[in-house]
Protein backbone atom coordinates (compact mmCIF):
# COMPACT_ATOMS: atom_id res chain seq x y z
CA UNK A 1 0.00 0.00 0.00
CA UNK A 2 1.27 3.89 -0.89
CA UNK A 3 0.15 6.75 1.18
CA UNK A 4 0.97 9.77 -0.91
CA UNK A 5 2.44 10.89 -4.60
CA UNK A 6 5.77 8.99 -4.82
CA UNK A 7 6.91 11.70 -7.10
CA UNK A 8 6.61 14.35 -4.08
CA UNK A 9 5.99 12.19 -0.59
CA UNK A 10 5.26 8.73 0.11
CA UNK A 11 5.05 5.82 2.16
CA UNK A 12 4.79 2.58 1.10
CA UNK A 13 4.33 -0.67 2.99
CA UNK A 14 3.74 -4.07 2.37
CA UNK A 15 2.89 -6.90 4.81
CA UNK A 16 3.99 -10.47 4.04
CA UNK A 17 3.46 -12.47 7.10
CA UNK A 18 1.83 -11.48 10.94
CA UNK A 19 4.12 -12.01 13.77
CA UNK A 20 2.46 -12.50 17.47
CA UNK A 21 4.91 -10.46 19.15
CA UNK A 22 3.94 -7.10 19.92
CA UNK A 23 7.72 -5.84 19.17
CA UNK A 24 7.95 -6.86 15.41
CA UNK A 25 4.20 -7.07 14.13
CA UNK A 26 4.66 -8.73 11.22
CA UNK A 27 7.46 -9.11 8.38
CA UNK A 28 6.95 -6.68 5.26
CA UNK A 29 8.71 -3.84 3.44
CA UNK A 30 8.72 -0.38 4.93
CA UNK A 31 10.02 2.23 1.92
CA UNK A 32 9.76 5.93 1.93
CA UNK A 33 9.27 7.83 -1.56
CA UNK A 34 10.79 11.39 -2.17
CA UNK A 35 10.69 13.30 -5.08
CA UNK A 36 10.62 10.16 -7.02
CA UNK A 37 13.19 8.32 -5.45
CA UNK A 38 12.72 5.15 -3.06
CA UNK A 39 14.80 4.66 0.25
CA UNK A 40 14.40 1.23 2.07
CA UNK A 41 14.10 -2.00 0.37
CA UNK A 42 10.82 -2.85 -1.67
CA UNK A 43 10.92 -6.59 -0.46
CA UNK A 44 8.24 -8.61 0.92
CA UNK A 45 11.36 -9.78 3.88
CA UNK A 46 12.96 -6.74 3.99
CA UNK A 47 12.37 -5.91 7.98
CA UNK A 48 10.57 -6.43 10.73
CA UNK A 49 7.47 -3.71 10.57
CA UNK A 50 7.25 -2.97 14.93
CA UNK A 51 9.85 -0.67 14.96
CA UNK A 52 8.59 1.51 11.63
CA UNK A 53 5.04 0.98 12.99
CA UNK A 54 5.73 2.12 16.31
CA UNK A 55 8.23 5.44 15.66
CA UNK A 56 5.84 6.84 12.70
CA UNK A 57 3.14 6.81 15.84
CA UNK A 58 5.09 8.29 17.81
CA UNK A 59 6.36 11.30 15.52
CA UNK A 60 2.53 11.84 15.03
CA UNK A 61 2.13 12.16 18.85
CA UNK A 62 4.84 14.67 19.08
CA UNK A 63 3.92 16.52 15.45
CA UNK A 64 4.56 20.07 16.18
CA UNK A 65 6.46 19.97 19.19
CA UNK A 66 10.51 19.59 18.20
CA UNK A 67 12.35 22.26 18.69
CA UNK A 68 15.91 22.44 17.01
CA UNK A 69 17.43 25.97 18.69
CA UNK A 70 20.44 25.31 15.71
CA UNK A 71 17.68 26.20 13.14
CA UNK A 72 16.29 29.26 14.67
CA UNK A 73 17.67 32.02 11.91
CA UNK A 74 17.43 29.29 8.87
CA UNK A 75 14.75 31.26 6.76
CA UNK A 76 12.90 28.18 5.69
CA UNK A 77 11.45 29.21 2.39
CA UNK A 78 14.70 30.01 0.62
CA UNK A 79 17.58 27.48 2.97
CA UNK A 80 15.00 25.21 2.96
CA UNK A 81 14.31 24.69 -0.76
CA UNK A 82 18.14 24.89 -1.34
CA UNK A 83 18.70 21.92 0.78
CA UNK A 84 15.78 19.94 -0.50
CA UNK A 85 17.34 20.14 -4.02
CA UNK A 86 20.87 19.49 -3.16
CA UNK A 87 19.37 16.56 -1.35
CA UNK A 88 17.39 15.51 -4.55
CA UNK A 89 19.96 16.66 -6.94
CA UNK A 90 23.35 14.78 -4.70
CA UNK A 91 22.00 12.22 -2.31
CA UNK A 92 25.35 10.68 -2.11
CA UNK A 93 27.34 14.25 -1.68
CA UNK A 94 25.86 14.49 1.68
CA UNK A 95 26.06 10.86 2.90
CA UNK A 96 22.70 11.47 5.20
CA UNK A 97 24.14 14.89 6.21
CA UNK A 98 23.53 18.64 5.25
CA UNK A 99 25.61 20.91 6.71
CA UNK A 100 25.34 25.03 6.34
CA UNK A 101 27.68 27.82 6.48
Amino acid sequence: MIVGDYRVFAVESTVADVIESPSQLALGSFVIHVGGRSFGLSQPDATMLGCSFYEVQNRLQRRGTHLLPLLNEVVATEDGAFVYEECLEHPRRYNGKFITD
